[in-house]
């Protein structure tokens, strides 16, 4: 599957909706994230996707730019967050992303800032992950001093 991809540079027109809700979605699902509300989330996630520190990307089937199987953003080289669509997961998708985003290098473990059960599945598969806490302090702090009340409506 990964060799049929093609990925777009995130557009907040045309993927915002689709970001915001899986990020939401998934965050909602997920502890200690579902203990709280994942607002402030939605918006560190917003000012991530500003900066011009941050990448993200959109996976779609080569043709196909409005079929959207996934989506993974990076800051200061840490994954953010990925997402890929339940039915066309273990299929390289999140792993081609990443290479994309520049962080697939088999010596280094990958900082990731929103840590979900699927990274703890991912890493007890034996790949080199870590919750980077630092980096999602740093980019809450971030979101919370731009305190920018726009980002809130849309990602």
């Amino acid at each position: 599957m990964a060799e049929g991809l093609e990925f777009l540079a995130y557009d907040p027109e045309a993927h915002g909706a689709f970001v915001a809700g899986t990020f939401r979605a998934s965050l909602q699902d997920n502890l200690p994230w579902s203990l709280g509300d994942v607002k402030p989330h939605r918006v560190t996630l917003t000012h991530v996707l500003r900066s011009p520190k941050a990448q993200a990307l959109v996976a779609v089937p080569k043709g196909h730019p409005d079929d959207l199987l996934g989506w993974a953003a990076a800051y200061d080289g840490a994954l953010v967050f990925a997402y890929v669509r339940h039915i066309v997961r273990k299929r390289g998708i999140a792993t081609a992303l990443m290479e994309a985003l520049g962080l697939r290098d088999e010596r280094f473990a990958i900082p990731v800032v929103f840590w979900t059960r699927a990274c703890s599945r991912i890493a007890a598969d034996g790949r080199a992950l870590f919750f980077d806490t630092d980096t999602l302090e740093a980019i809450s702090a971030m979101a919370k001093k731009k305190g920018d009340r726009a980002c809130e409506s849309r990602t």
